[in-house]
């Protein structure tokens, strides 16, 4: 739907309707309403989709390629820096690892083969509020009288949060194999 968007979405999202329009219900021809400029909720739902997966994966990819960085770095390191970074300080002395180390497995092979993996359920969830762009400065008493105005952008969030929860538990699934045979 973020990809789409100007193609899908009704109205630009910007678009102010006129004053007749202003908060209008949910009703055919703007099914989730219209706000406080009359503009119409759907299509800022829409649109604002777009920048919010911009900047969640934007930040998750920050996260995993400083955190894996990090997270190498104190493995190597050790001493002062496994103070920084608990898990990878707890993954690095658990049984098979250190049995690892014991049979000889290299610094390079344990990071990447038996820490790396382990590593993978800490990096950090990126989607962000941002349903309309941000320029709702009303606030409180808005929603009194246009809770449609933040339901819709809200429950749209919601979804998405709870779609990419899914697919976490189930790549999760799939790949850990401490679960695998469950």
């Amino acid at each position: 739907m973020a990809i789409l968007a100007n193609v899908i979405a009704p109205y630009h999202p910007k678009e102010s309707l006129g004053r007749e329009n202003v908060h209008l219900t949910p009703q055919q021809g703007h099914i989730m309403g219209t706000d406080h400029a009359g503009r119409d909720v759907l299509s800022r739902v829409i649109h604002g989709a777009r920048i919010s997966l911009y900047v969640g994966f934007g930040s998750v990819a920050v996260g995993i390629t400083l955190g894996f960085i990090l997270a190498v770095v104190t493995t190597y390191a050790g001493g002062f820096i496994d103070l920084c970074f608990p898990e990878v300080l707890t993954t690095k002395e658990l049984d098979y690892i250190l049995a690892a180390r014991a049979i000889g497995a290299s610094p390079l092979r344990l990071v990447f083969r038996h820490i790396t993996p382990q590593l993978h359920g800490d990096s950090p969830g990126g989607i962000h509020l941002l349903p309309g762009a941000g320029d709702n400065h009303r606030g409180f008493p808005q929603l009194l009288g246009a809770p449609w105005v933040a339901m819709f952008p809200g429950l749209a969030i919601f979804v998405v949060v709870f779609g990419f929860n899914l697919l976490g538990d189930s790549l999760r699934d799939a790949w850990d194999p401490k679960l695998r045979g469950r």
